[in-house]
């Protein structure tokens, strides 16, 4: 299991964990599998970078796959393709013109490519620096995680992007 730093700490589940349900419930007793999907974005402009974190009514993040072959076995060049519309799109909805020195803020996958997030404006946000690399190393952590098997890659997914800052690495 792994667990945040905050006073509310909140399991993720492992992957090898399932919910049943009773057998009066349903008579064949199937396994119930839930997949956690972001929530769609509801603001594309006026959005503001709380702390560490973006705006979740801007970047609620996004997935592309949940297909553990492609998250563990590929490299993330093929699939990292952000077009140059789409940066300036993001850093306009936050207020920041399209930087010329990306040492000041890093256009960041909210919910990483190593862990199945995508491309899309709903899933990118201006993080600024420092702190990218802070992010780097939760991804990681959480990659290695998921393809060894101690966490299912819905529970990173969700980690990763409802608030990353809560991660504690063991």
């Amino acid at each position: 299991m792994i667990e945040t730093d905050s006073p509310k700490r909140w399991p993720l589940r492992l992957a090898s964990q399932r919910d049943a349900l009773p057998d009066e419930a349903n008579h064949m007793n199937r396994v119930l599998l839930l997949a956690w999907t972001p929530l769609p974005a509801t603001k594309t402009a006026e959005c503001h970078i709380a702390g560490l974190l973006p705006d979740a009514q801007c970047t609620p993040g996004a997935v592309q796959t949940t297909d553990l072959g492609i998250v563990c076995g590929t490299s993330t060049r093929t699939r990292r393709h952000v077009t140059k519309e789409t940066r300036k799109r993001v850093f306009a909805a936050y207020g920041l013109p399209l930087p010329r020195d990306p040492v000041a803020y890093e256009l960041d996958h909210l919910i990483s490519l190593e862990l199945g997030g995508s491309n899309d404006a709903a899933n990118l946000w201006p993080e600024a620096a420092p702190g990218f690399h802070d992010k780097d190393k939760i991804e990681d952590y959480l990659h290695r995680a998921v393809c060894a098997g101690r966490m299912s890659i819905d529970d990173a997914q969700r980690a990763i992007a409802t608030d990353w800052t809560r991660v504690a690495l063991r």
